[in-house]
């Protein structure tokens, strides 16, 4: 019981991350920007594959340990969204769509120099305008480029889908994740498959993407556990002192 509950945290964590990240990149964009949608339907279609299906296979793929036999019961009234997955939400959400907005606007791509035949390059172009090519006006690697927003948005969420797996504030949010054949499996498929549908950036700057995203959104949830772990050795000993306080009379203003 313990493992299901956690699991529809984590994986509403995930959710609600993901979606607010779009929304608030997407509001930028269009009011202060005035650029148009940052994804086209295809991105966002694979987006939502990525988040609600994949993502999903993923975090519920843990399996139950004697570590959830430790912790005290859970109330049937305690709601599934905790304090500290409301600070994980807000804040994962913040660094990641700053984090997003910053690499859209100012990380240059590197022109392509293959030759192409007349045949693939129509499937490419094609494709690219599916995959949300970046315009003409902006094909000198300069300015905002959906390709871009679509790769760090789905890089984004592959590494979040790994700080999820812990929801209690664990500082090492990898621990078990090797042992999970099932987790390492889907998530090489979402990074395979996107690989393929990348759109208009080269391998070079897409694995330059990957490891900004994955280094950033994982330095910043260690960060953020660590804060919540000198938060939570703080309040036994301030509990403590109140308690002694009040026990000798001592007015506590």
């Amino acid at each position: 019981g313990r493992n299901i509950r956690d699991a529809a945290c984590k994986f509403i964590q995930f959710q609600l991350i993901i979606t607010f990240v779009f929304m608030l990149v997407l509001l930028v964009e269009v009011l202060v920007f005035m650029n148009s949608s940052p994804l086209s339907l295809v991105q966002s279609l694979w987006l939502n594959l990525v988040q609600d299906t994949l993502g999903a296979l993923a975090l519920a793929s843990d399996r139950a340990d004697t570590d959830m036999l430790k912790r005290k019961p859970i109330s049937n009234a305690a709601p599934l969204i905790s304090q500290r997955m409301y600070v994980n939400i807000v804040a994962q959400t913040l660094f990641q769509s700053c984090q997003l907005l910053l690499l859209a606007h100012l990380y240059e791509l590197e022109e392509s120099d293959t030759v192409e035949s007349d045949s693939d390059a129509l499937l490419h172009r094609w494709w690219d305008y599916a995959m949300g090519r970046v315009d003409d006006s902006d094909s000198d690697g300069s300015g905002y480029n959906s390709a871009i927003v679509f790769n760090v948005m789905v890089m984004q969420t592959l590494a979040n889908q790994f700080c999820m797996r812990k929801i209690y504030g664990e500082i090492n949010f990898l621990a078990g994740a090797k042992d999970n054949a099932w987790f390492i499996a889907v998530s090489s498929l979402e990074f395979g498959l996107q690989i393929i549908v990348r759109g208009n950036i080269n391998y070079r700057d897409f694995i330059t993407l990957s490891c900004i995203s994955f280094a950033g959104v994982w330095t910043f949830q260690t960060l953020l556990n660590l804060v919540h772990a000198y938060i939570d050795t703080k309040r036994p000993i301030d509990a403590s002192i109140e308690k002694s306080r009040s026990n000798a009379g001592i007015e506590i203003t």
